[in-house]
């Protein structure tokens, strides 16, 4: 019983770093493949019970050992790709109401459900967006005719918004009530904020990878927490002094700096590594690209990541 359990362990560990191999050398490329293999095993886990016992009884015949788990590698790669239903929610201004469609199958006659939240929002002046979200691909970028625009697949996500200063300032909320254990390769939220307004970021991520161009965007300041994920970030020319905070751990993140930007880098965290092409000068404990002081577009990056990577270049 003792070398059989070691044979089971062995052939775990093959399965396992076939998986790496195939991902490293990008013959598998698909997004959150770790994450969706690993919620597959959660939802499908009396499977793994009854590979274990029958790997049991057939103790001794190692090809139907093979056999039986090869099997369960492939059902849990395709329940990861193909286990969810893709129920499109879309968030979006309409005749100066914040209104919400909900496609949940629909009603009888085919049309959609809908809800809206009856708030006036044209005199809106600037913007404040909060994102809290697990386990897809975030792509963020401008549109020049709505305050947000909001689509995602995920139909636990929920959002609440209000408006301040005699509603001049939107502050709008999106987050995961839970987080799904059926993820999807295509499980994606796509948002696109009003592109003369000026914007406070908060980003919260998890499991997560995200694209977020800012090069349109009036940016005012970007806080960002992600962990175990990949993060992309272009930031753009728009004048003025951004600042800019990411923290999170086990994370890669890349940023894109126009080269006429001045940047100023505030390292912290434990084991982080940092990479940059441009080049920085260190004062007063601080990194410093050359012609700070005469960029009229200045970033403020506050860097904070646990085992974590970051890499500056111009875009």
């Amino acid at each position: 019983m003792k070398n059989n359990s070691k044979g089971n362990f062995g052939l775990i560990l093959i399965i396992i770093g076939i998986i790496f191999l195939l991902m490293q050398l990008d013959i598998f490329n698909f997004t959150f493949s770790l994450t969706n293999i690993f919620f597959a095993l959660i939802n499908l886990w009396p499977i793994t019970f009854i590979v274990i016992g029958l790997s049991i009884l057939f103790q001794r015949n190692t090809i139907i050992k093979i056999i039986l788990w090869g099997c369960f590698l492939v059902i849990i790669v395709l329940y990861s790709f193909y286990g969810v239903k893709i129920s499109p929610l879309k968030l979006y201004i309409e005749n100066g109401h914040f209104s919400g469609i909900w496609d949940n199958g629909g009603n009888e006659d085919g049309t959609f459900k809908k809800y809206s939240i009856e708030k006036k929002v044209e005199n809106a002046e600037n913007g404040i967006l909060n994102l809290d979200l697990a386990g897809c691909q975030l792509d963020l970028d401008d549109t020049s005719s709505e305050i947000a625009l909001i689509e995602t697949n995920m139909d636990e996500v929920a959002y609440t918004n209000e408006y301040l200063d005699n509603s001049k300032t939107a502050a709008i909320k999106v987050w995961q009530e839970k987080l799904k254990t059926i993820p999807h390769k295509m499980r994606f939220a796509d948002v696109s904020l009003k592109d003369n307004i000026p914007w406070d970021l908060d980003i919260s991520l998890s499991a997560a990878n995200a694209d977020l161009d800012l090069s349109e965007l009036f940016l005012t300041s970007l806080k960002l927490n992600v962990k175990a994920g990949s993060t992309e970030i272009i930031l753009g020319e728009k004048k003025g002094t951004k600042d800019i905070y990411i923290e999170g751990a086990a994370a890669n993140i890349k940023i894109y700096v126009p080269e006429e930007c001045g940047i100023v880098v505030i390292k912290k965290g434990s084991a982080m590594g940092l990479n940059n092409s441009i080049e920085l000068e260190e004062k007063e404990g601080k990194l410093v690209s050359k012609g700070y002081n005469d960029a009229e577009s200045i970033y403020n990056l506050h860097l904070d990541l646990d085992f974590g990577n970051v890499t500056i270049t111009n875009n």
